[in-house]
């Protein structure tokens, strides 16, 4: 089941990432276009609770970490994009199974949480998000789910709301797993029939 959720401060967030023992990683960054301007990133894998705002210099070169921003303790954000005003920040967190909104809230770039969105499924996994150029809709890719997942944009609140409307990134009745090592085997030994192995 799905649900809205409003942030509540975390109270702990391990503070491992920069571990040499763990295999959390940076992994995502997302310059914004509009003033002001900022790089904005995430790491990736055990402990990456937090997301970094990096201030820019006037020749755009980075110059340094502003913000560490809260998600939560099973974050691990793989993308994000801004909604077409670069006001809201949407990440897709495919540990926490979940599209978290932020919110710009001052003239350097730092962020505050508006709060996020479960995924449809116990085990989607969004792992990328793209916005409508119009701001109405976000769009998310499911890597446990293998398909898009469509959302409008609430006009008050910000956070996406699942609309059930989804669109397979398989075809039905095939197993990607399968179907890639047939087709892989096919070209290799040329004896197939219907893309499959006689």
């Amino acid at each position: 089941m799905f649900g809205l959720r409003s942030y509540h401060p975390l109270t702990i967030i391990t503070a491992k990432a920069n571990d040499a023992d763990t295999k959390t990683r940076a992994i995502f960054l997302l310059p914004s276009k509009k003033p002001p301007y900022a790089v904005y990133c995430n790491p990736f894998y055990d402990y990456a609770g937090y997301g970094n705002v990096f201030s820019v210099d006037s020749s755009g070169r980075m110059k340094e970490n502003i913000q560490n921003f809260e998600y939560c303790d099973k974050t691990a954000i793989h993308g994000m994009v801004f909604d077409p005003t670069e006001t809201y920040l949407y990440s897709a967190d495919m540990w926490a199974n979940r599209i978290w909104c932020h919110k710009k809230i001052d003239d350097e770039g730092r962020v505050e949480t508006v709060g996020y969105t479960e995924a449809p499924a116990p085990k989607d996994h969004p792992r990328w998000v793209e916005m409508h150029p119009s701001g109405n809709y976000l769009y998310a890719l499911m890597e446990g789910g293998n398909r898009l997942c469509e959302y409008v944009i609430d006009p008050q609140t910000k956070l996406p709301i699942y609309t059930h409307k989804t669109y397979p990134l398989i075809p039905p009745g095939k197993s990607f797993i399968a179907s890639s090592i047939c087709k892989a085997n096919c070209e290799r030994h040329s004896q197939c029939e219907n893309n499959v192995p006689v």
